[in-house]
């Protein structure tokens, strides 16, 4: 329930300061900037060591369990999800199949920095 509140607020906030439009180049530059902020947040907290959201935590243990590239355990994990999704006829858009092809690049471009910076141990 707290969940529900705390994200009212700024998603209020977002849909007022960026309207809804139909414009494609508008919506696409908006669906990078989704994807990069997405990676760069992702990047931080598995960077932080300070935990992780659960599907974060999924892939980044999958990744040091078979010691491969975290953008290939990601990718392994979000073609699951994609299948199910075709499967299962879910909405599969242009967002859907940017974010899978592009969000596991941008985590681990951002990794690459935040690592040497934000590294607790």
């Amino acid at each position: 329930v707290l969940v529900a509140f705390g994200n009212q607020y700024p998603l209020d906030f977002f849909n007022a300061v960026i309207p809804a439009t139909d414009f494609f180049f508008v919506r696409v530059i908006l669906l990078i900037l989704g994807i990069i902020i997405i990676g760069l947040g992702a990047s931080v907290i598995i960077a932080s060591n300070l935990g992780m959201g659960i599907y974060e935590a999924f892939v980044f243990a999958f990744s040091k369990r078979f010691s491969k590239n975290y953008v290939l355990c990601k990718y392994a994990c979000d073609s699951v999800f994609l299948i199910m999704v075709i499967i299962l006829r879910g909405p599969l858009g242009v967002g859907t199949i940017a974010s899978y092809a592009f969000t596991g690049l941008c985590i681990d471009f951002f990794n690459k920095y935040f690592e040497k910076i934000i590294r607790f141990e």
